[in-house]
């Protein structure tokens, strides 16, 4: 399995995809230096750490998968999948504080950064404020 573009080519390294079915599960794709194969650069929940795995470990078999993010140029692309390897080499731990959203933002802008813990967070916030309001009022 190959993940491609509209037109049928495959996808460029340092494109970041994402599998809805899997809870936004996030990486990048990179290709094997040696082989010239197409791989995904995670940070895996089921490994329990940052990977580089074929497509197919990637998405589960899941479908569809989305491109979330694509790089502006050749040197973008360089630069996001040397930040994600470098993840995946240092062997990154996978934890509800660095997750594979984390990941792909790191590999992006060097920053750690995670949509889904942001909203969670956000919502227990939330819904702690209304519970002290609610409960100011008896």
């Amino acid at each position: 399995m190959m993940f491609l573009d509209q037109t049928g080519k495959p996808l460029p390294g340092g494109t970041a995809l994402g599998v809805p079915a899997l809870n936004h599960h996030e990486g990048i794709v990179a290709y094997n230096s040696a082989t010239g194969e197409q791989v995904m650069l995670h940070n895996s929940k089921k490994r329990g750490c940052a990977a580089m795995t074929v497509p197919e470990e990637f998405n589960n078999g899941h479908l569809p998968v989305v491109i979330l993010r694509g790089p502006q140029n050749l040197e973008q692309a360089t630069s996001v999948v040397r930040r994600a390897w470098q993840d995946v080499q240092s062997g990154r731990r996978w934890t509800v504080f660095d997750n594979c959203q984390d990941f792909v933002s790191r590999a992006y802008t060097g920053r750690s950064g995670s949509m889904t813990r942001t909203f969670i967070v956000g919502t227990a916030i939330a819904a702690g404020v209304l519970a002290a309001l609610s409960g100011n009022r008896g």
